[in-house]
Parts: structure tokens; C-alpha cells; sequence
């Protein structure tokens, strides 16, 4: 058989497909596990010739050749949309050469049956070997081989194709989940509301969403199995904007709508994103000469892989930093439209269970567990924290332990209030603490009024009465402004503190940005039983909040008389919901305990199922880096804050614990034992 006419017959296919985009297909994961498709690839081709066609030459078969193996590894698995149908390098005629049709056509199926990646991009301009030359018998034979040439469209240097990767990846994701959650009807109405004037700065997203609109309308025409030839042709014609409208404010809006959400809330939830700048974290101002010494420390060590960043996936994580893996969770499918009828549990009683310190859970009930459930409070909203990772798995190491996964809590902080009060150079391990933390640049003031009507404040910082004292005061009219302002009230000794009744109230002393991230969160932490208290409205200036009172004895501790109400309803955040069990996928530590590192406080991680954060996350902070970088921190502080990993349906999410705060959560474990416990932290 001629080797020659399936040579070419696969290098014009080549040719063609890359008139369109290019993407590669990989396999599905088995039982877990991920299936190298190079490998597939070039199996399935050796076993898929003929008995009797593959013979062996020499000491290998006739077609086992590195060269073919190469071109195959490379471009075997690249498939393209052409008229709406999915197309691989391997779907061609050659009714005159039999054997190598059944070859191609084994292969075709091969990579049709798997799943779409990512693009196609590669580092050279051709794939393969044209031909090569060998000595015989003093006559030089030459051998072809598999062999294109790639189109310059599809090169990019190496140290760009993870990020640009990664970041189309994540539109098609978000463009692709809108397109199936997002209803025409809610569209519908949002643009008559736009006619209407009734949103706020909608004139500006009024173009977009009618673009959204024509796609979504075709896409609801189109049959199951074209959905993904129609996505991966639609988001190519589409602006970036308008292909992930669905993690935008107007696209939070669409799914309100379309989730059944009362149009006079879903407006105001709206408003509430588009009409005030959202929180972000300080960022320091950069001179040019900062910039370039910082750049020149990165370059000159060869760091800027591991600036750039994205969601961590189960996949990235080896089995020995696994502390728990629940197989179930991990494969369970869509649910049907009758679990919207699903009875929600009633809350536990915390009395009736058995309360276990997260160590004792890890070592004696942990191994024995099959399954794990966490019954999510509204409390542990402020616990949802990602994983992240650089985008290129082999870049050089640039934090304080030696691998260089992340970790981001809801908000874009690294732990609890606790730690940023220890940050701002507060006492945090007095006997009592009242912590307040908020997140604009308000100037909220803490007030502690003791039994005998003495205050404790930014004017009367220490008590003489009982010894406690602020010692943290952000956001004064002549400090420095912050996003992540903390004021601290401690009592160093208990038994110094008088008995009676002491009031904790929340004065605001000026509005910097107001409808900007309202409200704040006090922690009263008393002997490390840290109560949490959440006020979610915007305080007016000079208005004062009362947040708790509460009694104090020598003998029984603090006794909580009254305070602002806690919400216990349901409410969803990351797609988890509140006051119901929420399967857990996987439990380990935070990265710098992995692998035996120490570095920095203990966090245990439950990653959650379908737990999503859907905003861009933060992936590295400087209280993460090694000393070296100290030097350049606010410029690293600005790249933080600027290269944020994208959103990804492949996500590790889920709530943590730090081991510098004491909490607890409820965990349903299924196995050999079936019970409830309370585990503490």
C-alpha cells in the first residue's frame, strides 16, 4: 500500500480545517482519572491497521515511526466546525487505498467521541516531518511521513498560550452556561425595561443584550447534539462582552428573572452592582520607576508564569494533599425538574449532636467516611473561599511554601477578621475582643459603653475603669483610606473587666461612598468563642447602631441579652444554598500545608459541590509571597489586583476554616457510621 495519497489526503484536510477556528479534543476522565489523549491517539492508530498490514520491519512495525507519532501527538486530536458539524483532520476519502481508510476513519471516531478542550495553538509553524533520508546499502531511501504546515494564526510563543488559553476557555464556558440558563422571556423583559428607562445606565448594555438576544433565540432552535458546533462558532462572531454577559450585572439580572426573582428586587439587586463602584482591594499607586525595578526582578528570575493565574481544578491536586474524595458527588448529574420540589431539611438541633475539634474529625471519622454533607448556615457565606493556580504548571515557585496553589476567601481576603486586625498591629489575644470590619472607605467608629456608662472610642481609647482599650482606628479623617478597614476593642484580662451589663455600638462618622459594599460584620470573640453579627444595610452619617448588649460575670462568661436580628432564611451564594445539606467533594488543607510545609496559619478546605464563584478571583497576595518580592510589594499588590483568574465552570470552591478562628459546622457523614456531628474549629 502507498503510504503517499493518506500522507497528503491528511495534510490537505489539515489545510482546510484551519480556514476555521481550531480547537483539541481530549478524552473524558475514567473513574477519575485523566486519559492522555497523545497516547490514545497514537494506540488507537498502531492497533487500527489491518491483521496482516502493520508487519514488522526491522525491530517495530512498519508505521510505528517517532516522526508520524509526533505529527499525531500534535494535531491528531485538532478538530474544527465547518458547516456545523465537527470536523477532524482524520475524515477523508481514499476509496483507492482500503487500509489506510479504515485507519482514518478509526481514528475519526476516536476523536469525535471526545470532548472539546480548549483552541489549538502551538509553538512552530508546521507539525511533523516532511521526509527523511537513511543510508541503505550505500543508497540514500527517503521515508514520508505525516507532515503540514500550521498557519501563523495558530503560533504563539510558549510563555503566552496558557493565559490566552485559559482566558478564551473561560468565555466559551461562561458564554455556553448562559446560553443554557438564561431564558428568552427575561431578556424580553429586560428590554423593555431599557425602553422604559427604568435601569440604570441601561442604554449602555441595550446593544449587547440584543445581540445576546438573536443568538439565544437561534440556539434555543437548535437540536442537542449540534449545541456544541453552534457555541463553538457562535462565540467566535461575538464580542467578549457580549459572549459572557452572563457574569455581568445585566447578566445577573437575566438569571434573577429567570429564576423567578420579583422584578422590583431583581432591578434593586441590579442597581445595587452597577450604581456604586464594587468593592475591590486597595491597590497602591505605582511610579514608573517602581514598575520598571519590579519588572526587571521578575524577568530577571524568570517569574512571570507564575503571575498569571486561574482556577485550581481536582485534577491539579495529587492524592497525597487529599484528605477526603467523595466519589458520589464527584459524578452526580443534573438533577431532574422535580428536585425544585424537594422538601428543604429543618434545621438541626445543635444540642442533639456530637460535637468533634477538627482534629479528631480528620483522624477517626474521616477515613471511615464514604460520603459527606455540610448543612451550610447564612454565617458561613463569609467562609466561601476558591483555589487557584498559575497557569503554567512549571513555573518557578514564588510563595513562602513550596508549591504555588492559592487560596481566596469571599471578598478577596486571605483569612479572618481576626487576621486583619493582627495585620493592622491589633491585640488579638485578649481574653475579649470586638472586632468590626467593612469594606469601603467609610469612617465607621467602634464604641464599647461599659456597666458605668464609660465609653471606649477614638476619643477615649483606654478605659481606666476596666483596662480595655481600641488600639485600631481605621479610616479616621487623618489616616490612610482602605477597602479592608478593621477597629479593634480588647480586654486583656477577663477577671480585670466589671460585672454587668456592656453595649457594643457602630457609630458612623462619615459616608465616603455611599451604596458602595454597605454594612459590616463585628466578631465578638470571648476565650476564642468567636459570635458573629452581620448588618447588611448602609448606615447613614452620625447614625449609630446598636449591635449587641450583653451580660458579664466572673462566673458564667458573657451572656447575650439582646442584638440585631440574624437572618436565618435561605439564601444562595456561589450557587450554594443556605439552611439545606450541600454534598462535599473533596476535603484537604490549604497549600501551605501541603506536603509538609508550615507556613503561615492552618485552613481545612471542604470543597463544595457546584459551588461556583462568579467573579474573577484573585490569585496570589502579597502576604503569600517569599521575602524577596517585599522589596517590590505595591507593585505586586497592582498585578495581583490586575491578573485575577477568570471564571471557570471547572472550579475548586467551597468553605474554610481557619485554624486561627473558632467556628463550627454541621456534617452529615455517611459510611460505616451514619450520623450528624459538630465539628469545631
Amino acid at each position: 500500500m502507498n503510504f503517499i495519497p493518506f500522507k497528503n489526503a491528511v495534510a490537505e484536510q489539515f489545510a482546510r480545517m484551519q480556514k476555521y477556528e481550531l480547537y483539541v479534543a481530549q478524552p473524558k476522565p475514567v473513574d477519575g482519572k485523566t486519559i492522555s489523549a497523545k497516547d490514545a491517539m497514537w494506540d488507537k492508530y498502531q492497533s487500527s491497521f489491518p491483521a496482516g498490514t502493520n508487519e514488522v520491519f526491522r525491530e517495530r512495525p512498519q508505521h510505528d515511526c517517532q516522526c508520524c507519532k509526533s505529527f499525531i501527538r500534535t494535531v491528531g486530536n485538532v478538530v474544527a466546525v465547518i458547516d456545523g458539524k465537527i470536523v477532524s483532520v482524520w475524515d477523508v476519502e481514499m476509496p483507492d487505498q482500503p487500509m489506510y481508510q479504515i485507519v482514518a476513519n478509526a481514528m475519526s471516531k476516536l476523536v469525535k467521541r471526545w470532548t472539546i478542550a480548549r483552541k489549538f495553538r502551538h509553538t512552530e509553524d508546521h507539525a511533523g516531518t516532511d521526509r527523511s533520508p537513511e543510508e541503505i546499502d550505500g543508497t540514500t531511501h527517503y521515508w514520508d511521513h505525516f507532515y503540514s504546515k500550521i498557519d501563523t494564526k495558530f503560533v504563539m510563543n510558549e510563555d503566552d498560550i496558557g493565559e490566552y488559553l485559559s482566558k478564551q476557555t473561560a468565555i466559551y464556558e461562561v458564554f455556553y452556561r448562559g446560553l443554557q440558563t438564561i431564558e428568552v422571556s427575561a431578556v424580553d423583559v429586560v428590554i423593555d425595561l431599557l425602553a422604559n428607562g427604568s435601569l440604570y445606565r441601561g442604554d449602555e448594555k441595550e446593544s449587547n443584550l440584543l445581540k445576546f438576544k438573536e443568538v439565544l433565540e437561534r440556539f434555543d432552535k437548535v437540536l442537542q447534539k449540534d449545541e456544541l458546533p453552534f457555541v463553538l462558532s457562535e462565540v467566535e462572531k461575538l464580542h467578549p462582552s457580549i459572549a459572557a454577559i452572563r457574569n455581568s450585572s445585566m447578566g445577573k439580572l437575566l438569571l434573577s428573572i429567570t429564576d423567578g426573582e420579583d422584578l422590583e428586587v431583581a432591578v434593586k439587586l441590579y442597581e445595587k452592582m452597577v450604581a456604586p463602584e464594587n468593592y475591590k482591594r486597595t491597590t497602591a499607586v505605582v511610579t514608573p520607576q517602581m514598575k520598571k525595578n519590579a519588572q526587571k526582578f521578575v524577568e530577571e528570575n524568570g517569574l512571570e508564569s507564575a503571575l498569571h493565574r486561574r482556577h485550581a481544578k481536582p485534577t491539579d491536586i495529587t492524592v497525597n494533599n487529599v484528605l477526603f474524595a467523595n466519589r458520589k458527588a464527584q459524578s452526580m448529574i443534573e438533577g431532574s425538574v422535580f428536585d425544585a420540589l424537594e422538601t428543604k431539611d429543618k434545621k438541626p438541633d445543635f444540642s442533639k449532636v456530637e460535637e468533634v475539634p477538627m482534629e479528631q474529625f480528620l483522624t477517626k471519622i474521616l477515613p471511615q467516611a464514604e460520603s459527606l454533607e455540610l448543612f451550610v448556615d447564612n454565617a458561613h457565606f463569609g467562609n466561601l473561599m476558591s483555589l487557584t493556580a498559575p497557569i503554567h504548571a512549571d513555573s518557578k515557585p514564588i510563595l513562602q511554601w513550596d508549591n504555588n496553589f492559592c487560596w481566596s476567601y469571599k471578598g478577596e481576603v486571605t483569612d479572618s477578621i481576626k487576621e486583619r486586625v493582627k495585620a493592622a498591629g491589633g491585640v488579638v489575644d485578649a481574653d475579649l475582643c470586638a472586632r468590626l470590619a467593612w469594606w469601603n472607605t467609610d469612617d465607621l467608629d467602634l464604641y464599647m459603653v461599659e456597666p458605668n456608662g464609660n465609653q471606649i472610642n477614638f476619643s477615649n481609647k483606654r478605659s481606666p475603669y476596666t483596662g480595655g482599650q481600641l488600639d485600631v482606628d481605621a479610616n479616621s479623617p487623618y489616616s490612610e483610606k482602605t477597602r479592608t478597614p478593621v477597629e479593634n476593642i480588647f480586654y486583656k484580662d477577663k477577671s480585670k473587666m466589671k460585672e454587668g451589663t456592656y453595649k457594643i455600638i457602630v457609630h458612623q462618622y462619615q459616608v465616603r461612598e455611599a451604596g458602595s459594599n454597605v454594612g459590616f460584620q463585628l466578631d465578638l470573640d470571648f476565650m476564642g468563642q468567636i459570635t458573629h453579627f452581620a448588618y447588611e444595610k448602609a448606615v447613614r452619617t452620625h447614625e449609630a447602631v446598636n449591635v449587641v448588649e450583653f451580660n458579664y460575670t466572673h462566673k458564667n462568661g458573657i451572656e447575650i441579652v439582646k442584638s440585631i436580628p440574624h437572618s436565618q432564611s435561605a439564601a444562595t451564594e456561589w450557587g450554594v444554598t443556605s439552611q439545606q445539606w450541600t454534598p462535599v467533594n473533596m476535603v484537604m488543607l490549604s497549600p501551605n500545608h501541603w506536603d509538609d510545609n508550615e507556613a503561615g496559619n492552618k485552613h481545612w478546605f471542604f470543597i463544595l459541590d457546584k459551588c461556583l464563584n462568579p467573579e474573577p478571583v484573585r490569585g496570589f497576595y502579597n502576604e503569600f509571597l517569599r521575602s524577596e518580592f517585599r522589596e517590590h510589594r505595591k507593585v505586586f499588590e497592582v498585578l495581583g489586583a490586575v491578573t485575577k483568574a477568570p471564571f471557570s465552570e471547572q472550579q475548586m470552591s467551597g468553605l474554610g476554616f481557619s485554624s486561627t478562628q473558632r467556628n463550627f459546622v454541621l456534617c452529615r457523614v455517611s459510611g460505616k457510621f451514619n450520623r450528624i456531628i459538630k465539628i469545631n474549629f
